[in-house]
């Protein structure tokens, strides 16, 4: 936290102290995260409580010490200190520390006055501060361009945080000037005067139409016209009647065996992926060789809900320039809808672990800068290197910045490609789903324009919102809650 050594903690900072303390505890923390890398369902639960015992030690070991504020602190309180401390487990730090307030606090200490609520909703807690980070840090850069001040305070609210009528009883924002997040209870309620929701768990759909129709506000992904998005079949069928590149594809209903065999024989690779879901689970590459195995793939999917079959389109691979190896690669493009345009502003590569693994988050793939895997792509059926001219990339944007032309009232969306060879030799982009609620903000990085390159996820989105949002040009109320 940048802090001389033998700082006072505030008390709002000690929760960060705990955090590092229970890490400390911990035996093995790389070892817990190989384990929760191989197997999240079961590693995630027995972390928690292995953290929560040790949470529970040094409390009763500290107690009555010269900095006491956690001590008779809610069991919300300790729960979100755990929280905090998992996440640094999963994965690396790409965001600020977390304090959290143990006691209740007025939205006046918290520096928001003045500026236009926006509320960041989300489920999922853990790793949700690397999701609204980079928001924050565009918003308010945007913002000093645009008004020389902020304008926008963004606000993380858990869905527990808001009350039935969507009022925001419990934030997470950032303290600018002392460079990291604070978190806490509000002693009156906001009235958020926009909302956007992401990292929303397994459950993300359900939720999200629920929260959606509840929030009265405007909304950067209203779940009824998300819901095109979470539909795989939907989202192809429109796209291919836009004239949008899309792969072979079909349904597959259950029990239908030899349809998929067919389709098998007819393409000699696929991919099978449940029609409604993230994070690539389920998604599995076929060969036409291993019928038996698409079989009992399609046997765990119907048992899900629906399925999708697609012909494996991805032609180009990554090749790492040190040890030659290939790996399978797709892009994630974020669409911004601004004043009646798109621009694919900002996106990462998803580089597989291999060859033959799907470059999806639930096989373990990593996400990088595009530019770094561009200038490496070589052909899946040979290994032959096909370079990728700027025209040609230009291309694959503006066909993003079309296929986003889909889901009209979406203000952004996560577009999900492949590379395949064109007619012509030179890379073309092949387009497979969407995404109304895209993760993996945190490794975005802009695309085009000046800032091209840099961290990022979109300048042009505080453009759309205030063009969205009544009086937000002109300094909108700090309006709270009435009692």
């Amino acid at each position: 936290m940048g802090l001389p050594v033998d700082s006072h903690l505030a008390d709002d900072q000690q929760s960060v102290f705990l955090k590092y303390l229970l890490l400390g505890e911990l035996e093995d923390v790389g070892g817990w995260r190989r384990r929760w890398q191989r197997d999240p369902r079961q590693t995630g639960p027995a972390l928690y409580r292995c953290l929560e015992a040790s949470l529970q030690v040094g409390l009763e070991t500290l107690r009555g010490g010269p900095q006491v504020a956690w001590c008779g602190a809610s069991p919300q309180y300790r729960q979100r200190v755990i929280e905090l401390a998992a996440a640094a487990v999963f994965s690396e730090q790409l965001a600020p520390e977390v304090c959290i307030a143990p006691v209740p606090v007025k939205a006046a200490t918290l520096d928001l006055a003045g500026r236009w609520y926006h509320a960041l909703c989300f489920a999922a807690a853990p790793l949700f501060p690397h999701e609204f980070y980079p928001l924050v840090v565009d918003a308010l850069a945007r913002d000093a361009t645009r008004h020389g001040r902020p304008r926008f305070a963004l606000l993380g609210v858990h869905l527990d945080w808001l009350s039935p009528a969507g009022q925001i009883r419990r934030l997470l924002c950032l303290d600018v000037e002392r460079g990291y997040f604070r978190e806490a209870e509000l002693v009156q309620p906001l009235i958020p005067h926009s909302a956007h929701f992401l990292c929303l768990g397994r459950r993300e759909q359900e939720l999200h139409a629920q929260w959606s129709a509840r929030l009265p506000c405007p909304q950067i992904n209203p779940a009824g016209l998300a819901a095109l998005a979470d539909d795989k079949a939907r989202t192809l069928e429109g796209w291919r009647a836009a004239g949008v590149r899309v792969p072979g594809w079909q349904r597959s209903v259950p029990g239908d065996v030899e349809g998929a065999r067919c389709f098998l024989r007819a393409c000699g690779e696929l991919v099978v992926k449940p029609n409604q879901g993230t994070e690539g689970e389920g998604v599995a590459f076929f060969s036409s060789d291993d019928e038996t195995g698409l079989e009992r793939q399609l046997e765990v999917l119907w048992a899900q809900g629906g399925v999708l079959l697609q012909e494996r389109a991805d032609d180009l691979l990554y090749c790492d320039p040190q040890t030659g190896e290939q790996h399978t690669l797709a892009l994630r493009l974020n669409v911004i809808a601004e004043g009646g345009r798109y621009w694919a502003e900002s996106g990462y590569a998803q580089v597989g672990t291999g060859a033959h693994s799907p470059a999806a988050g639930s096989h373990g793939s990593m996400l990088w800068p595009i530019d770094a895997v561009l200038p490496h792509l070589v052909r899946r059926r040979d290994g032959r290197p096909v370079p990728i001219p700027e025209q040609a990339w230009a291309a694959v944007l503006g066909e993003a910045e079309q296929a986003a032309r889909l889901f009209v009232g979406l203000m952004l969306v996560g577009l999900d490609l492949v590379l395949a060879v064109g007619e012509s030799g030179v890379p073309v982009s092949v387009f497979l789903e969407a995404n109304p609620r895209p993760a993996g903000l945190s490794h975005s990085r802009f695309v085009q324009g000046p800032e091209c390159g840099l961290p990022g996820v979109s300048l042009k989105l505080w453009d759309a919102l205030e063009r969205l949002v009544p009086g937000a040009n002109g300094g909108g109320s700090c309006e709270r809650a009435k009692e």
